[in-house]
């Protein structure tokens, strides 16, 4: 619809059950995009690299409802549309004459206790007091969006898997199977996306949650989001109930401390998943968000790999 080649939801939806618009994983092309949105050839996207590599994300809209939530509303696509305008008028000129330095954005979240994948909204601050020559309004409107920070973030953590020399260079899941591809490999592997868990919003306790969806898992597998839940004790206390009992131990045993990521080696060793913050999105019809959450990937994905490296 945002393209223009469907006038309305069913007639969209029959064009992708008919192979009319045909979807590929984002990583394959360089993209990171959140939850269930996809990037289609007119989006805008922001570039987070240096000049032998780069990596794209897309606009984040306003908070929900949302398309990065599964949400068919109306409203999101002339929020998304909106969304689009501003940035390619106002932040595009500012960006294209300065640009922003991902690191302290990082450093700075941490310092204030906030692990860069459920909580964003001292990363957006800093985002926004680097860019300059956009108007208040806008600075305002983008400073109540926490999360639009988010998908830059996970470009920039895409960035350093491509770029590292760790041995997990892509991480994600569809809502039906989440997966790792190896560095130098072409072939993901995969298990099963079991929901994320978590507490849910008022009103939402009996609605099915869809499984492990969306390219943000990049975060936590650069060593920040679940593997860096200690630097963030608003969510211990949110989910000590649902924690597992060891997740304290998640960044000392699985991120390699010469790469700063997660090591596919690692995990096989010590049978310890990493733990992947993720937004509960409903998997019926309407979609939404139900809550954040976590995730932790099934073990039989890197008990393969275990043999995969024995064989080796």
């Amino acid at each position: 619809m945002f393209e223009k080649l469907a006038a309305h939801f069913d007639e969209a939806k029959q064009l992708l059950l008919r192979g009319v618009i045909r979807l590929a994983p984002a990583q394959e092309y360089g993209v990171v995009t959140p939850l269930a949105q996809v990037v289609s050839p007119s989006m805008p996207v922001f570039i987070v690299g240096d000049d032998s590599y780069q990596a794209y994300a897309p606009i984040a809209e306003s908070p929900p409802p949302a398309l990065r939530f599964g949400s068919s509303d109306s409203i999101c696509l002339q929020q998304f549309t909106e969304q689009t305008s501003l940035a390619l008028e106002e932040l595009a000129p500012a960006l294209a004459s300065s640009s922003v330095a991902m690191e302290s954005i990082i450093a700075h979240a941490l310092y204030h206790q906030q692990e860069c994948h459920s909580l964003t909204e001292a990363a957006n601050r800093a985002l926004l007091s680097m860019i300059s020559g956009i108007p208040d309004d806008t600075r305002q409107q983008l400073n109540a969006n926490q999360g639009y920070v988010l998908p830059i973030l996970m470009a920039a953590s895409s960035w350093r898997l491509h770029q590292g020399p760790g041995d997990i260079e892509a991480v994600g899941g569809n809502g039906h199977e989440f997966g790792i591809r190896l560095r130098g490999s072409s072939r993901w592997l995969t298990c099963q996306a079991d929901p994320p868990v978590g507490p849910r919003f008022s009103g939402k306790h009996n609605e099915p949650v869809l499984g492990a969806i969306g390219d943000s898992a990049v975060i936590d597998f650069c060593g920040l989001g679940g593997q860096s839940l200690d630097a963030s004790p608003e969510l211990v206390m949110l989910w000590k109930s649902q924690l597992p009992t060891n997740w304290r131990n998640r960044r000392d045993a699985l991120v390699d401390a010469s790469t700063g990521v997660v090591s596919a080696r690692r995990i096989a060793d010590t049978g310890l998943m990493p733990l992947v913050h993720l937004a509960m999105v409903g998997a019926g019809p309407e979609a939404g968000i139900l809550g954040r959450g976590f995730y932790q990937p099934d073990p039989g994905l890197f008990t393969a790999l275990k043999h995969q490296q024995t064989r080796g």
